[in-house]
């Protein structure tokens, strides 16, 4: 049986989330709360020594990162999908690259906008919250927790990640007009739906206006109809 960690909040969480549901997969869920710092507890980082989420244990076997799981579950699970054709390549590759999407630029707009007053309410003193950053198991994540908590990130910096954000929307509206599937790449939910729903969720709630990119509206509006984007519980 399959074992996701994961967190109700997390962005990469949600796309696997959404993936597992689409297909069916028996699945135990495991929540770890970021909020609280669960992810850098000695239990944990026994599991995921990086102290992130998502992570997936089958097993003997840890997978960690939103696109590694989807694809591992693919493969070993949903004989449907053809994973040795070009076009499964293609979806692999959009999904790798949309992580650099998510750190640091969804992941940024998140703590400063979303998140930043929660961790804070769950941990009140700054000198804890300071010194949990400090060990983090990712020392770069650390650093960036470090500069949340301080509010050390300039706003040019906070500028430049919407910029970014508005030229993925752009792109994903532009890619929605043109296709001839039903999905995103093709004619079955890949991987690339589930993680383009979860980034369009999360820039709504980051305060983008998804009308103004209509063929994109239409699609994500379409998704949501969809039994795995209840069953996710996405938030």
């Amino acid at each position: 049986m399959l074992t996701l960690y994961h967190c109700d909040t997390s962005y990469t969480s949600q796309i696997v989330r959404l993936y597992i549901f689409e297909y069916n997969i028996p699945c135990v869920f495991k929540h770890i709360d970021l909020r609280k710092q669960e992810n850098i507890t000695t239990k944990y980082r026994e599991i995921n020594p990086k102290g992130t989420v998502p992570c997936l244990v089958d097993e003997d076997k840890t997978i960690i990162g939103s696109t590694d799981i989807m694809d591992y579950v693919t493969k070993q699970l949903i004989s449907s999908i053809p994973t040795d054709s070009e076009l499964y390549g293609q979806i692999f590759q959009f999904c790798k690259a949309f992580e650099g999407i998510h750190d640091p630029y969804i992941r940024l707009l998140s703590y400063t906008t979303l998140f930043k007053n929660k961790i804070k309410e769950n941990n009140p003193k700054v000198e804890r919250l300071l010194k949990l950053a400090k060990q983090h198991p990712w020392k770069e994540r650390g650093k960036f927790l470090t500069r949340i908590i301080n509010s050390e990130i300039p706003e040019d910096e906070i500028q430049a990640s919407k910029d970014l954000i508005k030229e993925k929307l752009l792109e994903i509206d532009s890619k929605c007009q043109i296709k001839k599937t039903t999905f995103f790449f093709s004619d079955y939910y890949s991987m690339a739906d589930a993680a383009v729903t979860a980034f369009i969720f999360r820039v709504i709630k980051l305060g983008f206006d998804i009308q103004c990119f209509p063929n994109l509206n239409a699609y994500y509006q379409a998704l949501t109809q969809r039994n795995n984007f209840r069953q996710a519980k996405i938030q």
